[in-house]
């Protein structure tokens, strides 16, 4: 009975207090609409925004304008108009329009969440500035003085940021850093990012597609790197180091780029005088338009994209007219194109492409610094091309006098450029050469030191078109004659002083070589040694001469200097196993000499069975006069078989020569025959001892005398040598009739002025009478 009166008390307390709960969470929910719908109104948010920039202004040191602050709990934020000025009245960061819009009302920020749909950004302007002997930049400082540099963790955990799409129009930011001495801008028209996902505690962003419309980014060098102070360093040094680069992880789908801009100026240097090459200080690519699918990128050090189409074109009109690659690698020191295609207009490059670096400033000096792979399939160059980006290609004349030559290439291809090997090589350079082999080369930019080993399996050019496509190779005049070369073999050496070691075949026969030539000092000059063997080579086109034919010969020669006549000097062997001369084939000819410019001292023998002789002694000519001083056993020479007479006439003798002169006239010295046998059409004759002598007389003229077994000859005057046996058988002829009856002589035909005495001593005829009647 006394339970009741209690049980109902603390009903009736519960409901007092349960209605004094709703009462609260009413009135505060009131209360919040009244709050939210009084944020509305524009003067509260135009106070609120004033004392919120004021708050900040006062703060930071800086002035803070903002027009317009609009903000709806559910919907989103605008504000227009906003800008931070520093205390010089300089415009550190300025908005003309932001807009957010809530993807989740913006109570979510009490659990550290903000979801927007969209957020766009309009006429933005920022302008970064670190003045000389400071570390810190002007943002750095609004940022310091507004939050201070408490590095310690707050509490609680970081804001969860989550954006659907973002849209940015006329967006300018530069950094100007005067300790540096560089100033950089970048700006954009317009661009859209439209998210996945996005984390930034762990910098992971999923990104469905990117499109940036006329982005610009430039550098200017605009003064030298200051010197930090000792001060600076040793406070620099207490800062807590970083270890690696902060984590970032990006995925993207689509990155399209239109009509970028990407320039580099330098101040400090002039601008290049030729516009022909691109100049890596001063230069600018416009018309950037860009298709990046797949992309993968972490920690800034590893990139990974599909190359969909690139094309630009530089300020020197230079135009990249597609480049598309599979896969592109870009990691610390290393970007590599797998399956690509560089499209540049008459330049077309495909396949497999690598560059190695040691940073970006490498490629400043691209053809000594960076390294490169390339694995290239029906690919095709104008050599113009090539020097336009490597600027010592275009000093050398062989790049200048064909930039517009086309160099059909295929192989494997790695080293810098400037000291490049090359693998299962073919090369083509139009209609002037074609080689397959393979191939290094060291200092390939300097056209007079350039290095080269080449491996050559085959090598198709002509002395003419080497001489187009390197205007100094100055061969001699002979080499012109070769024609169309096929050579195979090995080349190594400078392009002037090599080893070569192969087969040649020209069009004037086939030569295998070994040897090394040095014509750096001119043909004049030049250093020689080797093997030469030569097979069906037409001498006669080769030495101007037609009544040479084909020879073949091995030779070797040592201590080789000069290439021309009078410089020409030789240690020199040679065999000739045929040569065609007046349309008759000599074999068997043995050469063992010195030749020392106009000078032959040596043996020369053949084994022809119609030129069978032993020479042995030496050969001259100098100014215009020919110098004879040798021995030779002429086992044979028969003339008639050589085709150098018409009529039956073969000779053997012993021969002993000391003769110099000019033409047959001057001859002055000493002949000796031993064991003279001539074959005279049906008939011999023998002479055992024949002494010719020759010589000046003080008075004038000159005397010959002629003696053998069949008497003598002496004759002192002027003569003409060639005309004295028909002068005096025309004065036989005339006075001794009774012994000349058979003899038919042309009076008609016997010139010169001939004014000399003569003496006949006949011993025996033996019959050398019937030879003068032929």
């Amino acid at each position: 009975m006394k339970q009741e009166p209690v049980e109902t008390h603390d009903a009736n307390r519960r409901a007092r207090i349960m209605t004094w709960i709703k009462r609260v969470l009413g009135g505060f929910f009131i209360f919040l609409v009244l709050l939210i719908v009084f944020l509305q109104f524009s003067f509260v948010q135009t106070y609120l925004s004033t004392k919120i920039t004021d708050y900040i202004s006062a703060k930071t040191d800086t002035e803070i304008y903002a027009k317009k602050l609009k903000i709806n709990p559910f919907k989103g934020i605008i504000l227009e108009d906003f800008s931070i000025l520093d205390n010089r009245k300089d415009t550190i960061a300025k908005i003309g329009a932001l807009h957010l819009s809530l993807y989740k009302n913006l109570f979510y920020l009490l659990s550290n969440r903000l979801d927007l749909s969209y957020l766009g950004v309009k006429d933005f302007r920022l302008n970064i500035e670190i003045k000389e002997g400071r570390l810190d930049s002007n943002l750095q400082d609004f940022i310091n003085k507004l939050v201070g540099t408490n590095d310690k963790a707050k509490d609680g955990s970081s804001l969860l940021l989550n954006v659907k799409k973002v849209e940015l129009s006329d967006i300018f930011i530069r950094i100007r850093d005067e300790n540096g001495g560089v100033e950089k801008v970048m700006s954009l028209a317009s661009g859209i990012f439209k998210v996945d996902y996005m984390d930034l505690d762990c910098m992971d962003f999923d990104l469905q597609e990117v499109v940036l419309d006329r982005p610009v980014y430039t550098t200017t060098i605009f003064n030298y790197e200051c010197k930090i102070s000792d001060e600076i360093k040793e406070w620099q040094s207490d800062l807590p180091k970083q270890e690696g680069l902060p984590h970032l992880s990006v995925l993207l789908k689509e990155l399209v780029l239109r009509n970028g801009y990407f320039g580099r100026k330098n101040m400090l240097l002039p601008l290049a005088s030729d516009q022909s090459y691109l100049d890596y200080d001063n230069f600018h690519i416009e018309d950037i338009n860009l298709l990046l699918t797949d992309l993968r990128m972490l920690n800034l050090e590893d990139i990974t994209a599909r190359l969909d189409g690139l094309s630009a074109r530089d300020n020197t009109g230079f135009t990249v007219h597609n480049i598309m690659s599979d896969s592109i690698i870009i990691q610390p020191g290393s970007i590599q194109f797998k399956d690509f295609e560089v499209d540049l207009g008459n330049t077309i490059v495909k396949n497999q492409f690598a560059l190695r670096f040691r940073d970006f400033e490498s490629f400043k000096n691209f053809g000594e610094e960076v390294v490169l792979n390339a694995e290239l399939k029906e690919s095709k160059v104008r050599l113009g091309d090539l020097a336009h980006f490597v600027k010592n290609l275009g000093h050398s004349s062989f790049f200048v006098n064909n930039e517009d030559e086309m160099m059909h290439i295929s192989g494997i291809y790695s080293g810098r450029i400037n000291s490049l090997r090359g693998n299962d090589v073919e090369i083509n350079i139009g209609d002037k050469l074609y080689l397959e082999g393979s191939f290094s080369t060291r200092d390939l930019l300097d056209a007079n030191n350039t290095l080269l080993n080449i491996k050559l399996d085959r090598f198709a050019t002509s002395m003419r078109k080497i001489k187009m496509l390197i205007p100094h190779f100055n061969p001699p005049d002979n080499f012109y004659k070769l024609g169309n070369i096929l050579f195979k073999g090995r080349f190594d050496g400078f392009l002037e002083d090599f080893v070569a070691f192969g087969s040649l075949t020209s069009d004037v026969g086939t030569a295998n070589l070994d040897m090394k030539l040095d014509i750096s000092q001119g043909t004049r000059n030049a250093k020689y040694r080797g093997m030469l063997a030569l097979k069906q080579f037409d001498l006669g086109r080769w030495s101007g001469n037609p009544d040479f034919g084909l020879v073949n010969f091995n030779s070797r020669v040592e201590e080789g200097i000069g290439l021309t006549l009078n410089t020409v000097k030789a240690n020199l062997t040679a065999s000739i196993q045929s040569l065609l001369f007046k349309n008759y084939h000599y074999k068997n000819i043995e050469l063992d000499g010195k030749i020392d410019k106009n000078t032959f001292n040596g043996t020369l023998k053949s084994d022809d069975e119609n030129f069978d002789f032993v020479f042995d002694g030496t050969l001259e000519y100098l100014n215009k006069k020919a110098f004879f001083n040798f021995k030779s056993k002429i086992n044979n020479i028969d003339l008639h078989a050589l085709h150098l007479v018409d009529h039956p006439l073969k000779v053997q003798a012993d021969m002993d020569i000391d003769l110099s002169g000019s033409n047959i006239n001057n001859f002055i010295g000493d002949l000796q025959l031993k064991g003279l046998h001539v074959n005279f059409k049906d008939s011999i004759y023998r002479l055992n001892e024949l002494a010719i002598s020759s010589k000046d007389l003080v008075t004038g003229g000159r005397e010959l005398y002629v003696e053998s077994e069949l008497g003598t000859l002496m004759v002192n005057g002027q003569y003409d040598l060639p005309n004295i046996i028909p002068s005096l058988k025309q004065l036989i002829f005339s006075n001794y009739s009774q012994f000349t009856k058979l003899w038919k002589v042309d009076v008609a035909k016997i010139a010169g002025d001939q004014r000399f005495d003569f003496n006949i001593n006949l011993r025996h005829s033996r019959n050398f009478f019937r030879i003068s009647k032929s």
